[in-house]
């Protein structure tokens, strides 16, 4: 903090008998305060800041006492002004141009308040901010262009009195863009030079009515310059000349290069899509040509389904780079009720056979020719061994058979008294047969119910890639297993019934093999077969 020092002492100024010396010591006199009115002496800093009239940075704050330097009798006097509210500020007005605002209200009749504007981008007065202040008519707010912002103005006295909002709605203003500012059809392509307009900046949706008939030509599109995803057609595209249309690698509706054409060709209008090997064209004379084309019933993607034993191919799309496969093995069999061994004759005790496996292979060739690329298999279920039963007077039902992912397992037979058991069932889509049960008659229990249950065929479900080089699969529906030998009683040679009534186990389900191509669906129709029926036909 500054010290204050003494006050600088004046030397006297000396007498003279020159006339002006005379005058100039005099005037000096009374500035200094030596004679006249002490009212006409001059002041210095060290007055103002010793009588509390200023403050000196650095020196200690001096209160307000007056009769400081000099015995001076001098006091600040407060400018306080009018200490009443303000008014509402009135005939505010808000004006956008492209980057700015100009705000502007009416002359207040007053002359000592100062404008405050208030600012936001919502219609809220509560959050607005303010963002300037001005002691004329007018403030400039400087935004970006394409802006929306609403105002408030009010008055704040000099004696620091706030008067009210000029209302409690905002008076809202806009700030243009080139497309508000420019007049329909004032820019032209000859008022544009080249590479003057950045695409990037350019936005909204070019409408068929804003452009003319023949203003865009196609030596005006870059090469890849309009990409399908910039394209949004609602209507059709028409084709006005005889020769025209919509082409890939193909110039014309009966060129023969692979690609294809779609539009017209002198006074016939059709499509025509060909590889090197294949293709199909249609025009409107009515001539079909489908050459080594292949189709499938059904919606792309949806599967082919086998539920019958047996060898069948499947052509994959060449585009498609996996295929969903679901393959099941065929169901084990059920054994019989019988409780005699295997050997005995002819009732014994008789085993249900195990099911085969499904399978699926790729092949690099088409129709499953070539060499095998890759192969998936689903083992066949169990079958059940002979004499796999209870006690013969257990008076039990059959054992069910194990459920595949696609079906419930055979029903085991459901034990009844003299003879009035049912017959277990057989499998299905590779689940395994169900056991027979016991069989009784007034008397006594013949056979045994069939304790263990048939297995069924595994599953393999999944999404299968495609291996390198590879066209078609071939796959194979694996068969369920038989169940165990069932027989009768028959009347011997001396004329007594012979044998026991055994009941047969149920069979095993047969497999299940599905193919799901993405790009193609269900099964592919045979073209040549079709052809023959009907010239067979004679249609």
């Amino acid at each position: 903090m500054l010290k204050l020092s003494r006050e600088t002492q004046l030397p006297a100024i000396p007498n003279s008998s020159d006339p002006s010396v005379k005058a100039l010591k005099e005037a000096l006199e009374v500035r200094l305060g030596r004679r006249g009115d002490a009212l006409d002496r001059g002041l210095t800093l060290r007055d103002l800041y010793e009588n509390g009239v200023i403050d000196v940075v650095g020196l200690p704050v001096l209160p307000v006492v007056g009769g400081g330097s000099g015995g001076l009798p001098i006091s600040p006097r407060p400018i306080i002004g009018d200490t009443s509210q303000p008014p509402a500020p009135v005939s505010v007005v808000a004006a956008g141009g492209f980057t700015g605002i100009l705000v502007s209200w009416a002359k207040p009749q007053r002359r000592d308040l100062t404008a405050h504007i208030y600012r936001n981008t919502v219609d809220t007065i509560s959050t607005a901010v303010l963002i300037g202040t001005s002691a004329g008519q007018v403030f400039s707010d400087s935004v970006s262009h394409g802006s929306t912002y609403y105002y408030w103005v009010l008055f704040v006295s000099a004696a620091e009195v706030t008067g009210p909002f000029n209302a409690t709605a905002g008076t809202v203003a806009v700030t243009s863009t080139i497309n508000d500012a420019t007049p329909d059809a004032s820019i032209n392509v000859a008022k544009i030079a080249n590479l003057t307009v950045d695409m990037a900046q350019v936005t909204g949706t070019l409408t068929a009515s804003q452009v003319s008939a023949g203003l865009i030509t196609s030596d005006m599109v870059d090469a890849a310059g309009i990409s399908a995803d910039k394209i949004t057609m609602d209507g059709n595209i028409e084709f006005a000349n005889t020769q025209s249309g919509v082409q890939f690698g193909k110039t014309s509706l009966g060129d023969s290069q692979a690609g294809a054409f779609f539009g017209r060709s002198g006074g016939v209008a059709g499509f025509n899509i060909s590889s090197s090997t294949s293709g199909i064209y249609a025009d409107s004379a009515g001539q079909v040509a489908l050459n080594n084309v292949r189709l499938y019933t059904g919606s792309a993607g949806s599967a082919a389904e086998f539920p019958n034993p047996g060898t069948f191919t499947l052509n994959i799309s060449s585009i498609s780079t996996s295929i969903s496969v679901i393959i099941i093995g065929g169901g084990g069999g059920a054994c019989n009720n019988s409780n005699n061994g295997t050997g005995s004759s002819p009732y014994g005790a008789r085993a249900g056979a195990s099911g085969t496996a499904s399978w699926i292979k790729w092949y690099s060739g088409l129709n499953g020719t070539g060499s095998v690329l890759a192969t998936y298999n689903a083992a066949g279920g169990s079958g059940v061994a002979a004499g796999s039963v209870g006690s013969n007077t257990s008076y039990a039902s059959g054992r069910a058979g194990q459920a595949s992912s696609k079906a419930a397992g055979g029903l085991g037979g459901h034990y009844g008294y003299n003879y009035t058991s049912t017959q277990p069932t057989s499998g299905t889509f590779g689940s395994g047969g169900g056991g027979a049960s016991a069989i009784t008659t007034n008397s006594a229990t013949f056979d045994a119910p069939v304790n263990v249950q048939a297995g069924a065929g595994a599953t393999v479900s999944q999404l299968i890639n495609k291996p390198s080089g590879a066209q078609s699969v071939k796959l194979f529906v694996g068969t369920g297993g038989t169940g165990g030998q069932g027989f009768s009683q028959f009347t011997g040679g001396n004329g007594n019934p012979q044998g026991s009534n055994i009941t047969a186990g149920g069979n095993g389900g047969n497999g299940f093999v599905s193919v799901a191509d993405p790009n193609s669906g269900g099964i592919e129709v045979d073209l040549l077969s079709i052809v023959n029926r009907l010239t067979a036909a004679g249609i």
